[in-house]
């Protein structure tokens, strides 16, 4: 059942009785004990959440998702009419979005004390209605950002951790090496930091909650009284309003899984220990950041090369990142992005810089590939090289990773060791993509050969087309624009077409392949040497469309004397 942007209502609830306590606030169910309390205000935002399990734990896993109604305080309140089906029909697939959805509740709902379960109203029947708001915008992926952990004291138990060993696991404040900030830090290169909060009470970014319910009452409610302590301890009306970001770190035994976090949000929940984890917290505030999982086929955490996989109980460990598809998305690495499809740029030949590379570097070879289906679900390419802040990378390490991204996560397709290829079905346009990785001189980097749909060069080669430097053949320097038409969009350009109008724009598009013909028009600097052009263009003396792979492939020094073509491609006939 999907539910529109429409005025569609949602209709629960069947007649049952109540009767007032001495409490007016607070209803009892006839029979049953259960508390009932009117809520104070008539909508809320909603917000998916995704419990996760420990990998030896799974066979307890029950329902990963559910929806939970967050009001203008904080307070989080469970629908329970939204099962899998309703949040992946709505949230997952559909055309609503955790954290920018309000839920219309109306007057007079009220809610479950003990469960913090949205409850039926009386005789009549409750209607609830999901509508999209600008209320809510979409967690940014950069910046720096406060975070706020919280370490609580319940009736019966207290989180094992003290507030300095919370502070140090998560923040590095007495030497952590590996942490929660420092491995977002490394990751993006310094694009994103999260920094401890700082106010009275706050310690290091730690701050101490005290509440009267114990671990056996459950998560549910001791999070809206962590809650309410917190707004009342720091004057706010919302956590939210304390820090960017917030995690709950519960004491043993409260929660059910490891940890959960709201999607597009501010809030995690963690599960005692694993709040110390680092894998735990980039993995939940990844979720934060509108991320969702990374898996394999038949298992939706199986990609163990990055964080949205599985979560580890090591403190130290593991130093890695995230997949290429959850790359794209953070938008760390946007310099040294290409796409590729089958109507433009259709074949990429070369260098695919390591996830650990310097991703300022606008003119280095790329970090990312993305393969564009255009009616379907994207594929992306990303060299997983084991070193520095990646090493600790539990799969993958030193291969190509294809991964295949959807609304409900990315799976992966494929992991490519030297001289190991893969092809895809024939999803773009009637047609597949093969990706081939061969050898290459740079230790650091992958090479690779990628060739969607019909291609000048058939075979992949068997070594890079670009070969060490050597004192005798240095790669040129002078860089020239190509005389030779290439395809833009189906059509054939020149490099005065692309200095005529909108240059900046048309250098840059589509992974800037138009600057590897046109680099004096785009005004590169390439610090290595002139670069080959990606794009298939056209031969003046027959207006044959050819590429640089063709001209590698056999009788290259014939090739290279065609007229326009040592131009095209400096670094293939460097030597000719």
């Amino acid at each position: 059942m999907k539910f529109s942007l429409s005025s569609h209502l949602l209709l629960l609830g069947a007649a049952v009785k109540y009767t007032t306590g001495q409490n007016e606030n607070v209803l009892r169910k006839v029979h049953t004990g259960r508390r009932l309390q009117v809520l104070d205000e008539e909508s809320c935002i909603a917000v998916v959440v995704e419990v996760q399990y420990s990998k030896d734990d799974l066979d307890s896993q029950e329902s990963e998702a559910s929806l939970a109604c967050v009001m203008s305080n904080g307070f989080s309140y469970k629908v329970p009419f939204a099962d899998d089906e309703y949040i992946r029909e709505n949230f997952i697939e559909g055309e609503f979005t955790s954290g920018q959805t309000e839920l219309i509740l109306g007057g007079n709902v009220m809610f479950d004390v003990d469960t913090s379960e949205i409850m039926v109203l009386s005789a009549g029947q409750t209607q609830l209605r999901a509508v999209n708001t600008n209320r809510r915008k979409l967690v940014t992926t950069t910046g720096v950002k406060s975070l706020l952990v919280v370490r609580v004291i319940a009736s019966n138990k207290s989180t094992t951790a003290n507030e300095n060993q919370l502070s140090d696991s998560i923040f590095g404040t007495n030497g952590d090496q590996v942490n929660l900030k420092s491995q977002f830090s490394a990751c993006s290169n310094g694009m994103l930091t999260f920094n401890p909060a700082v106010g009275e009470g706050i310690l290091n970014g730690v701050t101490q909650v005290t509440v009267r319910s114990s671990t056996n009452q459950g998560d549910a409610r001791m999070n809206n009284e962590i809650t309410a302590n917190l707004n009342s301890a720091f004057g706010v009306s919302s956590p939210a309003q304390i820090a960017d970001h917030i995690m709950y770190c519960l004491p043993k035994g409260t929660m059910k899984g490891i940890a959960y976090a709201y999607f597009n949000s501010y809030l995690s929940v963690f599960d005692d220990d694993w709040c110390t984890y680092p894998s735990v917290g980039l993995h939940e505030l990844g979720h934060n950041l509108n991320l969702r999982h990374s898996g394999e086929v038949g298992d939706p955490y199986g990609d163990q090369s990055g964080m949205m996989g599985y979560s580890y109980a090591e403190d130290e460990n593991p130093r890695m990142c995230f997949n290429a598809a959850k790359s794209w998305k953070l938008g760390w690495y946007s310099d040294r992005t290409r796409t590729l499809d089958k109507w433009n740029a259709n074949v990429y030949s070369g260098e695919l810089a390591g996830i650990t590379a310097n991703p300022g570097w606008a003119t280095g070879p790329p970090m990312l590939l993305k393969l564009d289906v255009s009616s379907g679900d994207d594929f992306y390419l990303s060299y997983n090289n084991k070193e520095s802040f990646n090493s600790g990378t539990k799969a993958g390490a030193n291969e190509i990773r294809i991964v295949q991204d959807s609304n409900s996560g990315s799976t992966l397709q494929a992991s490519l060791k030297v001289d190991q290829s893969w092809t895809s079905s024939k999803v773009f346009g009637g047609d597949s993509v093969i990706v081939s990785r061969y050898s290459g001189p740079d230790p650091s980097s992958a090479y690779v050969y990628v060739c969607i749909g019909a291609c000048d060069q058939i075979d992949p080669p068997v070594s890079p087309p670009v070969p060490a430097p050597s004192p005798k053949s240095p790669a040129p320097s002078n860089c020239v624009d190509s005389q030779l038409k290439f395809l833009v969009n189906k059509r054939l350009r020149s490099c005065n077409w692309v200095k005529q109008n909108n240059t900046a724009n048309r250098c840059s598009k589509n992974g800037g392949f138009a600057a590897t013909h046109c680099p004096v028009a785009c005004g590169q600097t390439v610090p290595r040497g002139c670069i080959d052009a990606t794009k298939r263009f056209a031969l003046q003396e027959n207006g044959a469309l050819k590429s640089c792979a063709w001209v590698a492939k056999t009788s290259t020094q014939k090739r290279c004397r065609i007229s326009g073509v040592a131009d095209t491609c400096p670094v293939t006939c460097k030597d000719f």
